[in-house]
């Protein structure tokens, strides 16, 4: 029992300065939200439809890029520093190969936005949106990278530390791009998207610098040598990433799918769909973080060869992300309309918002729990169960049911988040259901973590 109390203690440590971390990412998105919902509620539907393509194509990207997670977490615990040399050198090639394609997608975002049924008009502006972060793009994969590369090691203030002077700058950016000032002339939703890409160079910046300053690099690092470029060494990386962007990818489109759908019944309805969402990806920043948590905790202790241990801390983990989402969604029942009007002022957007928010505090300890399991899976190597878990559970049924419960049942907006929760519900069941019956034959990774 003291073993499993000491795991919950070493989980919170870790998770607690990342669930801050990620919150104040996205508290930069609700910053942006905010400040553009200022300008007028087409302003804010043009940059959540924006924000909706350039998000779910960075998600793809990020998931391969945590395929480094087994790898560094595991080489860290079995105190390996050229294999961990190594991770972070492929992860930041693997980074310099997504930065066209990420760039492409992003350039194809306003024809892309039409040819999924929106209008014309918002998916111009949301383009505009996106088309002004385009210099961001190599700066938000470099953040990445090494913010796993961090993360996987336990050191996880240098980022935190980030964030937090980001958000900073990213309302002065926000004010001064927007509205105008200093000579600057007021550019609305582009100007949001010129704020959001400065915001993420400062971040890689500041990172690197924290780096630098805590050498943080000590006993995880090896020069670069012809190695370094090892094809079966990325392919390891590809294979264990690859699953991981499938997981994320149909989790996120479907969110995105749905924000589609919701787009199809009208202005207001989107408004409020994209408002309720963006509370609880707040709340979701909770588990996500206590997730990279237990990525790092069960990886590391792998690592060390202790599965016992990383057994424990896998169960620690899963229970803290329910208790902590229970929680959430008794806040938003008990808050209410209070935590709408934070978005907005339309009177029809609110009252919308508010009727999807006791839906919304329902599958709170659902998402929680299927966000921590996958992260218990990441550290223990097993990328490819969650994938193929959240296959089933988003896009074959989650997608499908809220068409019908939307359109076909006539259920409107209330259809989407209830097929959420159902979706949601499955994923959960399915992910811990996979994760207690296998945790028993988890080995070390060994071989696969070697400096190849």
């Amino acid at each position: 029992m003291s073993s499993s109390r000491g795991e919950l203690s070493s989980i919170v440590s870790l998770a607690a300065p990342i669930v801050v971390t990620q919150l104040g990412t996205m508290m930069m998105g609700m910053v942006d939200m905010w400040m553009v919902g200022r300008v007028g509620t087409s302003a804010l539907a043009a940059v959540a439809l924006g924000d909706t393509w350039a998000f779910g194509m960075l998600i793809l990207g990020q998931g391969l890029i945590q395929g480094m997670d087994p790898l560094v977490t595991q080489a860290h615990g079995a105190k390996d520093a050229k294999a961990l040399g190594r991770s972070l050198q492929r992860g930041l090639l693997l980074g310099l190969v997504l930065i066209p394609v990420l760039t492409l997608s992003w350039q194809l975002g306003g024809a892309a936005l039409v040819a999924l049924g929106q209008d014309p008009g918002l998916s111009s502006v949301a383009e505009s949106y996106i088309q002004a972060q385009l210099f961001s793009v190599p700066a938000i994969l470099g953040f990445l990278v090494l913010r796993q590369y961090l993360q996987g090691r336990g050191f996880v203030r240098p980022a935190l530390w980030t964030v937090l002077i980001a958000n900073l700058f990213n309302v002065v950016f926000n004010e001064l791009f927007i509205f105008g000032g200093l000579g600057i002339p007021a550019l609305g939703v582009e100007g949001a998207g010129y704020a959001t890409g400065a915001s993420r160079w400062l971040m890689l910046l500041l990172l690197i610098a924290f780096m630098m300053r805590g050498r943080y690099l000590a006993e995880g690092w090896v020069p670069w040598s012809r190695r370094s470029f090892s094809l079966r060494a990325m392919g390891t990386l590809l294979l264990l990433g690859l699953p991981i962007a499938i997981h994320f990818g149909v989790e996120v489109w479907t969110f995105q799918a749905a924000t589609l759908m919701a787009g199809r019944i009208g202005e207001i309805e989107l408004a409020a769909h994209i408002v309720v969402l963006k509370i609880i990806s707040f709340t979701f920043m909770f588990p996500w973080g206590i997730s990279g948590a237990a990525t790092t905790r069960v990886g590391n202790l792998l690592g060390e060869g202790d599965v016992s241990r990383a057994r424990k801390a896998a169960r620690a983990a899963i229970a803290l992300g329910a208790l902590v989402m229970t929680g959430a969604g008794i806040t938003i029942l008990v808050l209410g309309g209070r935590l709408p009007a934070i978005f907005s002022s339309d009177v029809a957007v609110l009252a919308s918002a508010i009727s999807l928010l006791p839906i919304a505090a329902g599958f709170q300890i659902f998402d929680g729990v299927q966000a921590v399991a996958a992260g218990v899976l990441r550290g223990a190597g097993k990328t490819i169960p969650a994938a193929a878990i959240g296959v089933i559970g988003f896009p074959l049924i989650t997608l499908p049911l809220a068409y019908h419960l939307t359109f076909t049942k006539g259920m409107g907006l209330p259809g989407i988040w209830w097929a959420y929760l159902t979706g949601l519900v499955i994923v959960a069941t399915l992910l811990v259901s996979w994760t207690t019956l296998t945790a028993k034959n988890w080995q070390p990774m060994q071989r696969r973590i070697a400096g190849d």
